[in-house]
C-alpha cells in the first residue's frame, strides 16, 4: 500500500475549480496509474470544497480516514496564474484552513488504519510548514515502521520565511531515504549554482538512495547512489498548463515501483529505472493536455501519442 500524507486544498484558475494539494494529488495520480492500494492521509474540509475533494477520492478509488474529512475549518485555495509558456504561479490562502490542521494523533490513528502500508509519500506545503513538518516526523518518528520514503521538495519559496532553516530540516527528513525528487524549480530554490551532477552528489552524501530531477523540456534523470544515472526525454505533446504535472510524475512513480515489488527486493537495475521514468513522464505530458491536475489512467498512459 501507498500512503500520501499531507495537505489537500482547491486549485481555482479563472472560473474553473478543482481539487488539488500535491500529496493529495500525487494519491490520485498512483491510483489511477494502477497501484494496487493507495491511501491519502490529511484533514478534508466540511465545506463545499471540501465535498468536491472526497468525491474526486471517491471516484479515484483512493481510501482516507474518515474521521478527518469533517473538519469545520475552511478548504485552503491556491488561486493559479498562468504564464504564456503553459507554468503556473500561486497565491495560497492556507492560514485558518484543513489544509495544515492535523496533528500527530491524526496520522499515527490514519497510519494505523494501514498496517500493511510499504511507501510513504509527502513534500511541498506540509514539509514547508514549520508546525506542519514536525507534525510530521513525530507522527512517523510514533509509528515506527520502516517505510520505503518519497520525497518531492515542490518548494514554494513565498511560503518559507526561513529557506535557510528550512534547507536544513529538509536534508535531515530525506537523510538515508529512498526517493527524492526535485525539479529545476526546487534546485534554484534551495540549491543556486549547483548543477545536477553537484546536486547528486550531495543527495549521494546524505545516503539518499534514488535522487530523481525532473527538468520540464528537458527530460528526467534517474541518479542512483553509486549505480550511475539514467536520463529519458521529454514527452512532446499538447499543454494545456503545467498543474500538477509534477504530482502525477510522482504517483506514476510510486505505481511503477508498488507493481514491480520494490519494497521486497529493495533493487532497481537500469532497465526498470527507464521503464519508470518513461511511463511517468508519459504520465506527466498526458495530464499537461488537461486545464488543472486530472491525472491519467495507465490506458491513457500507454495510449499516448506524442
Amino acid at each position: 500500500m501507498i500512503i500520501c500524507i499531507g495537505e489537500s486544498l482547491v486549485d481555482i484558475v479563472g472560473p474553473r475549480v478543482q481539487s488539488g494539494g500535491c500529496p493529495y494529488n500525487t494519491a490520485l495520480a498512483a491510483a489511477r496509474a494502477g497501484a494496487g492500494a493507495v491511501m491519502y492521509l490529511g484533514r478534508i474540509s466540511s465545506d463545499e470544497y471540501g465535498a468536491l475533494l472526497l468525491e474526486t477520492l471517491v471516484e479515484s478509488l483512493v481510501m482516507f480516514d474518515p474521521s478527518l474529512c469533517c473538519t469545520q475549518l475552511p478548504t485552503a485555495i491556491a488561486r493559479a496564474q498562468m504564464a504564456e509558456d503553459a507554468s503556473v504561479s500561486y497565491d495560497f490562502s492556507l492560514e485558518g484552513t484543513a489544509a495544515l490542521a492535523a496533528d500527530k494523533d491524526d496520522y499515527v490513528r490514519g497510519l494505523d488504519l494501514a498496517p500493511d502500508a510499504d511507501y510513504l509519500f509527502c513534500g511541498s506545503i506540509a514539509l514547508s510548514d514549520e508546525r506542519h513538518r514536525q507534525v510530521v516526523v513525530d507522527a512517523l518518528t510514533a509509528d515506527g515502521r520502516p517505510f520505503i520514503r518519497f520525497t518531492d521538495a515542490n518548494v514554494r519559496p513565498q511560503l518559507i520565511a526561513d529557506m535557510k532553516g528550512y534547507l536544513e530540516f529538509f536534508e535531515n527528513y530525506i537523510r538515508n531515504s529512498d526517493i527524492v525528487r526535485l525539479s529545476t524549480e526546487d534546485a534554484a530554490a534551495l540549491y543556486p549554482g549547483l548543477d545536477e551532477s553537484a546536486l547528486a552528489r550531495r543527495f549521494s552524501d546524505l545516503g539518499v538512495r534514488h535522487f530523481i530531477y525532473t527538468k520540464g523540456a528537458g527530460g528526467a534523470s534517474w541518479h542512483r547512489n553509486g549505480g550511475g544515472t539514467v536520463s529519458v526525454p521529454a514527452i512532446k505533446a499538447g499543454i494545456a498548463d503545467t498543474i500538477g504535472c509534477g504530482d502525477t510524475f510522482n504517483g506514476a512513480v510510486l505505481c511503477c515501483l508498488d507493481q514491480i515489488g520494490y519494497a521486497k527486493s529493495r533493487s532497481l537495475d537500469d532497465a526498470q529505472i527507464r521503464r519508470i521514468l518513461e511511463f511517468a513522464s508519459r504520465a506527466a505530458a498526458v495530464n499537461a493536455t488537461r486545464p488543472g491536475c486530472n491525472p491519467p489512467t495507465a490506458e491513457e498512459i500507454e495510449s499516448l501519442v506524442p
